[in-house]
Order: structure tokens, then sequence, then C-alpha cells
């Protein structure tokens, strides 16, 4: 966040919706993704005049992967006209900045990489 007196720069990511039966491309899991739109914002007073760089993500419910997808496909998504993700669309973002970790494929709990067994559920995490 940037302040200029009584004006301001912002991002802000906003939940539109859940979407359900999606094969995750990063853990090969079947499941349900939260669709998010984040966007850039000046605002003066807090009341927000204009916006720009408008980016649609779906984060992953079982491993917590980001996925990009287009910008023309997250506004049909987002008004209802197109229902359908192809995980061909879908392209992985880096959201652990070079942290090593994956998810349990058991109970889904993000571990260490290094880690042989979850400390959450005890079963063999790869």
């Amino acid at each position: 966040m940037f302040f200029i007196g009584i004006m301001g720069v912002d991002t802000k990511a906003k939940e539109i919706k859940d979407i359900h039966n999606i094969t995750c491309k990063y853990c090969g899991r079947l499941g349900m993704y939260k669709f998010i739109k984040q966007y850039n914002y000046f605002h003066f007073f807090f009341i927000p005049l204009f916006r720009w760089g408008v980016k649609y993500f779906l984060v992953s419910r079982c491993c917590h992967s980001v996925f990009s997808i287009s910008k023309e496909k997250g506004k049909r998504l987002e008004d209802g006209t197109d229902g359908f993700v192809d995980s061909d669309e879908l392209h992985y973002e880096d959201n652990n900045r070079g942290q090593t970790r994956n998810s349990c494929p058991h109970c889904g709990n993000m571990i260490d990489a290094s880690f042989d067994y979850c400390p959450r559920c005890g079963n063999k995490a790869r």
C-alpha cells in the first residue's frame, strides 16, 4: 500500500466463487478451487477511483497450489458465461517462493519436501 497524503495505490484480491471438479496439475487430485480476482487500484479518501492490472487465479483447496488463467477466461468465469476450466488453461505460479513444500497424499497437510512422514497423520509422505 502506498499513500500520498489523502490518495493512495493499493492491491486487492477478491474471492469470487468456488469452482468444482478440476484435476490439479500439481498433485493430480480431483478437487475444488477458489477463483480469485486480483487488481491494483487508485483511491482518494479510501474511495476507489480506477483500477488496472486485473489478474485471475485459481487456488487449489487440496494442495494450495496457485494457477493463473488468462484474462479473457477469467472474465467469462466471473460473468458466468463459461463454467468449465480445462487443466490445459492453468499456468502454475510458484507460490512457495523458493521453499520446497509438498502436500501429504493422505491428509493434504503442507509439509517440507524433505520429510518422509507427515507430522499430522503419520503416513508416508512420498
